[in-house]
């Protein structure tokens, strides 16, 4: 059974009768027709009704009562709850239904109707609440929009594909390449161009990865990459352009 479909079409019939827009007899026959049983209250907080009541003798008791329509509070995570409040024990049994049936007095908000199996209809009080419609100025129009600002950016974070290996330069060796000289073991070594203060030097073997750099110029032994033991230099000679 569709619960959203049933309060829907609950609400229609409470609302045609409360206006007399349609006679009971049309009213009945939309359940009918649509192979539906026609609702029955079978419990009664707020009006007093002998249970269990016809729809249409409980929508002349609620008129009398003061009810001037009924409205469809449509439960949804990227909706705001419409529903008034109610108390602790009815809380859970009113949020998880999916359309509870608000009946209003006026603006003010005096009962929900909850649809069940078999078209039984449980009347529940409710604090009496001014209803306002949700605006963009509402807290709750807010919050709603910013869940689905959420929403939008994770589905954009998932389109984003990352590489397996952390995004890491990487040389043919699979090795990772010097963070200096940005070059994969094995490259071709840079250009060397010496300057008027670079001291004579008669030895040029060093890293092939970053820069030549004599070898007896070697600071120490710490690895500037894994694939030599330079580290970057301290000195001024400029050995790179």
């Amino acid at each position: 059974m569709d619960l959203t479909t049933d309060s829907l079409l609950l609400t229609l019939a409470l609302n045609h009768r409360l206006r007399s827009t349609l006679p009971p007899d049309e009213v009945t026959s939309a359940f009918l027709d649509d192979d539906r049983d026609v609702p029955l209250i079978f419990s009664d907080e707020v009006f007093g009704s002998s249970v269990p009541t016809g729809l249409l003798l409980f929508i002349a008791e609620a008129a009398a009562y003061g009810i001037t329509h009924a409205r469809l509070a449509l439960h949804h995570p990227s909706l705001p709850h419409t529903t008034p409040p109610v108390d602790r024990t009815a809380r859970t049994k009113v949020g998880r239904h999916t359309a509870p049936v608000v009946l209003h007095r006026g603006d003010e908000q005096a009962a929900i109707a909850l649809i069940g199996a078999e078209a039984n209809v449980e009347i529940l009080a409710c604090r009496p609440t001014v209803f306002r419609p949700v605006t963009v100025g509402t807290a709750a129009e807010a919050l709603r929009r910013l869940r689905l600002l959420v929403m939008e950016g994770l589905n954009l974070i998932e389109t984003i594909d990352v590489p397996r290996n952390g995004g890491r330069d990487r040389g043919a060796t699979g090795r990772r390449s010097c963070r200096r000289c940005t070059r994969s073991p094995g490259s071709s070594p840079p250009r060397r161009i010496p300057e008027r203060s670079t001291p004579p030097s008669t030895s040029t073997t060093g890293c092939a990865a970053c820069w030549p750099r004599p070898r007896s110029l070697r600071p120490s032994s710490v690895r500037c990459c894994l694939s030599c033991t330079l580290r970057p230099r301290t000195t001024s000679w400029l050995w790179l352009r």
